[in-house]
This record gives C-alpha cells, sequence and structure tokens, in this order.
C-alpha cells in the first residue's frame, strides 16, 4: 500500500468529468427526441465499432452508462455477458 497526499486542487481536476470526442457511424435508421431538454439520439452501431471504441478509451467509454452502474449481476447485464461469452451467440453479433 502506497499513501499520497492530496490537496484540494488535485480532488477537483480528478473530478472533472473527462470526454470522449469521436464520430459515430450510424446503420439504418435513427431517432431524434427532445426529452428534458436533452436531446436524444437513439441508432444502432456495429459491434466492431462498439469494440473499437472499448479498445481506444476503455473504461472511460462506460463511466457514466448504466450497465456499468448497475454492474454484472444485474439480470440484463448478466444476460448481455453470457450472451457475448457463449461461443455459438458471437457470430450473430458481429
Amino acid at each position: 500500500m502506497q499513501w499520497e497526499h492530496v490537496n484540494h486542487r488535485r480532488l477537483v481536476e480528478l473530478k472533472v468529468p473527462r470526454e470522449i470526442n469521436t464520430v459515430l457511424a450510424f446503420e439504418g435508421d435513427a431517432a431524434v427526441e427532445d426529452l428534458s431538454f436533452r436531446r436524444v439520439l437513439v441508432g444502432r452501431l456495429s459491434v466492431r465499432q462498439i469494440a473499437a471504441l472499448m479498445h481506444e478509451h476503455g473504461d472511460l467509454l462506460l463511466e457514466r452508462n448504466i450497465r456499468r452502474f448497475l454492474g454484472p449481476n444485474n439480470r440484463v447485464n448478466h444476460d448481455m455477458l453470457t450472451t457475448l461469452a457463449t461461443r455459438g451467440g458471437a457470430p450473430l453479433l458481429l
């Protein structure tokens, strides 16, 4: 274990949200709606594109995602992980 002194400036630096600036190539139709003063886009990305984003950005990509918050023991997340890990289901996703 190692201890590091952190002052208030460093704490603020750690709390500042980091951004991902990238271009997404959606497939098929997309829907755009204005909900509660926010613009929402629903579209479809290929699994290959998501894999490339994960490779490039790692955990930062999921930092504010509800799936991460719910964790792997959530029923839906568990089923998604099982589908991705199942060799027979992988070709359907790629």
